[in-house]
């Protein structure tokens, strides 16, 4: 099919990888029937300590997938896709100066909606239509934020996760996927061990035959469990008997003494939970796609902290473990949490829409199952043919006008 060089059918305009997955799957199904371009805004400077390599990676992979890089130039296309982030007004300008879209939509994460920082997006492209993985939590947000009076005019189109219907290669399976949580799971060092605990006792009831992978926390490409240095002391620790009592003595000192020597017993539990398990890396480099991606080759369950990925792992119809105690967490101030950064409007108030409860580290938990949690209306919904609907919808209104 031929196509004019400075004409797209689709823009899709991307800041940070850890959002883009949707952009993918768009990819995979659209290709090569639209000439689909690409966007980048730059990376901020903490981003890309967090991203690693793995921004390239994924413009890489988009790259495979037909997608052509903007660089320079103007451009008219039919269909421009925003992904909701905060943006700064030069960034979206330039975007605006590059590109000429007859209609303009943002692709809403799946727990921003409400919150002014990622809402200033709407009015910087001048977005008339949003796509929203769930609608009904969407509406949830803007009530307990009070932001209800932000998505007036705008339509508002549920779309869900697109990973089961054109599932992103490699197709990974598996029985069981070990997540590890946000940090916002954690306020003291103890609170780590007593997850990693949690995860073991449910590890000595699974079958010796299932398959158990492990993916660290999406966010960031290093596993923050453990430092590099402390696991490996923590291997070579495996070899004395005894070492991992002393390193739990160490870590039940008071204070900070206790705080940072606990550390190594953090380590030494990480490195029971990884003997069992295949890390996701060992059967992918694409280990940077959402956790969600995943998910349709997993067959039994997920075993996870307090986290979003609970809501995709029950969208997909899989139990979720829930290994941290949320009580025992919040019985530490904020003020005295590492980061001091407050979840009370942002995780917490999502687990209060979909949260399981701690499943005490049983595998015959009946919380694990969140029924009630995703009903069926969340689960209707199709990117893909929102996307070509919306495609469709342009070029209609452009034929008669003429």
């Amino acid at each position: 099919m031929a196509f004019e060089k400075d004409r797209f059918d689709i823009v899709l305009v991307v800041d940070y990888f850890r959002f883009g997955g949707p952009f993918l799957s768009l990819l995979q199904a659209l290709q090569p029937r639209y000439r689909v371009g690409l966007f980048l805004i730059p990376l901020s400077e903490a981003d890309l300590a967090k991203a690693g390599d793995q921004q390239g990676q994924f413009i890489q992979y988009c790259r495979d997938l037909g997608a052509v890089v903007i660089e320079g130039g103007r451009h008219r296309c039919d269909l421009m896709i925003v992904q909701q982030r905060p943006y700064s007004d030069a960034d979206a300008a330039a975007v605006l100066e590059a590109v000429r879209p007859q209609r303009v939509v943002g692709l809403m994460a799946l727990a921003m909606a409400g919150l002014e920082v990622h809402e200033r997006y709407l009015r910087q492209f001048g977005i008339e239509k949003v796509y929203v993985p769930c609608e009904r939590f969407r509406r949830f947000l803007v009530s307990r934020r009070g932001a209800e009076t932000v998505y007036d005019g705008i339509v508002v189109d549920q779309v869900g996760l697109p990973y089961a219907k054109g599932r992103l290669a490699p197709a990974v399976e598996a029985d069981w996927f070990i997540a590890t949580p946000t940090t916002f799971s954690f306020r003291r060092e103890s609170h780590r061990q007593a997850f990693l605990q949690c995860v073991l006792r449910l590890l000595d009831q699974i079958d010796p035959g299932d398959t158990v992978l492990y993916k660290p926390h999406n966010g960031e490409w290093r596993d923050y469990m453990a430092s590099p240095r402390l696991a490996r002391l923590a291997r070579a620790l495996r070899r004395f008997p005894g070492a991992e009592v002393l390193a739990r003595s160490a870590a039940a000192l008071p204070g900070v003494a206790g705080e940072r020597l606990g550390r190594l017993y953090t380590a030494m539990l990480q490195e029971r939970v990884l003997r069992r398990c295949t890390p996701l890396r060992a059967v992918t480099d694409r280990v940077w796609l959402p956790f969600e991606a995943f998910l349709p080759g997993i067959r039994k369950g997920v075993i996870g902290g307090l986290s979003n990925t609970i809501w995709g792992t029950l969208y997909f119809g899989l139990p979720f473990y829930n290994c941290v105690d949320k009580t025992t967490r919040d019985q530490v101030p904020i003020t005295d949490a590492p980061g001091k950064k407050d979840p009370t409007n942002l995780l917490d108030l999502n687990l209060d829409f979909f949260g399981v409860p701690y499943c005490e580290g049983r595998l015959d938990f009946s919380g694990a199952q969140g029924r009630g949690i995703v009903l069926p209306e969340d689960r209707e919904g199709d990117l893909i043919a929102s996307v070509e609907g919306d495609l469709a919808d342009v070029r209609e209104r452009r034929s008669c006008a003429g």
